[in-house]
């Protein structure tokens, strides 16, 4: 179980963007998902993503990936302290 913005670091990692999340079995589309912060089960769901190249990003100690201070982008900064797993999602 894993939280919205560990799925989008990991996302990030392969030059993707992370915009929502379909359940299959339900037919729910959920775009901008509103808990960013909750882990969740993600087994029964497909990622909705902004595509990128699909190969992976150098990638950086979690300590100095840096989140811009942007508006409307409430707790982003929370991504800093994120460490992809293994695997690419």
């Amino acid at each position: 179980m894993v939280s919205f913005w560990t799925v989008a670091q990991r996302a990030w990692d392969y030059n993707e963007i992370l915009i929502g999340r379909f359940h299959a079995k339900s037919g729910m589309v959920e775009m901008n998902t509103k808990d960013k912060e909750g882990a969740v089960s993600w087994d029964s769901y497909s990622i909705i993503c902004i595509a990128g190249n699909g190969q992976a990003k150098e990638t950086k100690p979690a300590s100095d990936v840096r989140v811009p201070s942007t508006p409307g982008l409430g707790n982003a900064r929370k991504m800093n302290s994120i460490k992809s797993g293994s695997g690419r999602y």
